[in-house]
Parts: C-alpha cells; structure tokens; sequence
C-alpha cells in the first residue's frame, strides 16, 4: 500500500514521514462527510453525525483505547460510567465483549499532535477502504467524485 501524499517523502506507509499534511486531512474529513451523506440505511450502524462516523471509522481502522475491569462484577458498571462521561462530552463509544470481558472501545484523537503522518497513512487508509465497500465505491476518489456531482446537482 503506498501513501497518497508521496510528495511528503514517503513512497510507501511508514517510509520516511516528514509530518502530516493539511491536504490530507481535508481529504479525509472530506471522505467522512461524503460517506455521511451517502450512508445506506440498510447498515446496522448508524451514525448520528459526521463526528459519530469519523469515530467509528477510526475504531475500525485499529486507532482506539480500550478501557476494561478485570473484574467481572465491575466491568459493565465501569463501562457504562465510562459511556456516561463519553457521551457528556459528545464522543462516541462503544461496550463491546472482548475475550470474556466488557471494554468500551473508544477512538483515538487524529490531531496533528497525537497521530503521526505515518499512522495517518495506515488509518485514513483503513477507514476510506471500511467506509468505500460499505458504500459500494472502488476507492475514496470515486466516492468524493459522487458526493461532489451529488451537491452540484
């Protein structure tokens, strides 16, 4: 998989970052907004918001915190509280069961300051390949493509 900024200095992901590019977040903001707008309501998930499916792709693409109690009596109660505090700052989150016990999932910040061009590489790519085969699109610049002449019209 090669990075779609190579004018950065990596030819492949990982290879060399220098930072990560305004382009290229703009390209993937421009993806969630695109997938929002074209979102088929077939699909189990549902986002609420632009912020709801950024979050939810991000988690899918490998970029999340789980927070878990090894403590079973303890796990969905601190879970739940958790959801509680996440939801009062508008983050979305998600309590999932994993290998026996309760977590909640929760995404990881993409500011410039906490992911590296190298990580934004490999989960802008993720997302934009979850998010393409849900929407029936071959690549990200067919899916912009559409939501563009969508808008036009």
């Amino acid at each position: 998989m090669t990075c779609p900024f190579p004018d950065l200095g990596c030819s492949e992901l990982g290879k060399l970052p220098k930072g990560r590019s305004p382009d290229q977040h703009r390209r993937f903001f421009g993806l969630i907004k695109a997938a929002f707008e074209n979102w088929p309501e077939a699909e189990t998930f549902q986002p609420a918001t632009p912020l709801h499916l950024r979050k939810w792709a991000a988690v899918k693409a490998g970029w999340f915190y789980i927070v878990s109690n090894e403590n079973p009596n303890y796990a969905r109660q601190a879970a739940e509280f958790a959801m509680q505090v996440l939801r009062q700052h508008n983050e979305p989150g998600w309590i999932v069961e994993r290998r026996g016990q309760i977590a909640l999932v929760s995404a990881r910040s993409i500011s410039y300051k906490d992911m590296s061009h190298q990580n934004a590489c490999r989960v802008f790519s993720a997302a934009e390949d979850i998010l393409c085969e849900i929407l029936g699109f071959p690549n990200g610049d067919a899916l912009l493509e559409a939501a563009k002449q969508a808008r036009a019209a």
